[in-house]
């Protein structure tokens, strides 16, 4: 008998019972901060889709400034950006292209679907005094020839 499908049921029993497991780890066991970085954009991302303002700017430094690289640039503070992406009519897509991994800070280079424009965005992350990650900026620039100023607001 396959003991596989049970102990997979078992896994899922147990989270879904409130026992929490951390987080996943590669095949050796170690978490690293390559996965902290996917983790925070995953929830980031989420967070976009579900229109959840204080979920979205709980994965942000308070302090954090995005910018559009366009003309013009655009230049705001994380809590404007919000408000703005919030109002996204279609579901926000993303792919990770690379992650630079330091000791307490990361670079993410991402491919963005936001409201059907192609973005390329650098994210950076930094690790908080508790040992989670958070990020601390964005830059995004439009992929391409942008049908308008808007592509370039994300």
């Amino acid at each position: 008998m396959n003991a596989r499908p049970l102990a997979f049921a078992i896994a899922l029993a147990t989270c879904a019972l409130g026992t929490s497991i951390a987080s996943p780890a590669d095949a050796c066991g170690q978490v690293t901060t390559a996965d902290r970085v996917e983790w925070v954009l995953s929830d980031h991302f989420a967070a976009l889709n579900a229109h959840d303002r204080t979920r979205l700017l709980a994965l942000w430094n308070e302090n954090a400034t995005v910018v559009s690289v366009g003309e013009p640039t655009l230049v705001e503070p994380i809590d404007r950006a919000a408000t703005r992406w919030l109002t996204a009519k279609k579901p926000v897509t993303f792919e990770i292209a690379g992650i630079d991994a330091g000791d307490h800070t990361a670079t993410a280079h991402v491919n963005v679907v936001f409201d059907g424009k192609k973005l390329s965005d650098t994210v950076l992350f930094k690790e908080t005094t508790k040992g989670t990650w958070q990020i601390a900026g964005k830059s995004s620039r439009a992929v391409g020839p942008a049908n308008s100023v808007a592509a370039l607001r994300y």
